[in-house]
């Protein structure tokens, strides 16, 4: 399965491949279809940057 993860301080998520999760006896999996980041989640210089404000 694909997941985003942080591999560095300070760097970019790196989207990567993973083994996917094996239950254990009385768990489930959930199949999720879509997901994203929440952009309230990130600095605000960050999405300001993404957006050209303040951009020199």
């Amino acid at each position: 399965m694909k997941a985003l993860q942080l591999t560095a301080w300070k760097h970019d998520p790196e989207m990567r491949e993973v083994a996917g999760p094996e239950p254990r006896p009385g768990q489930v999996v959930v199949r999720i279809g879509g997901a994203r980041a929440c952009q309230a989640q990130e600095p605000a210089g960050r999405v300001a940057s993404r957006r050209g404000v303040g951009a020199a």
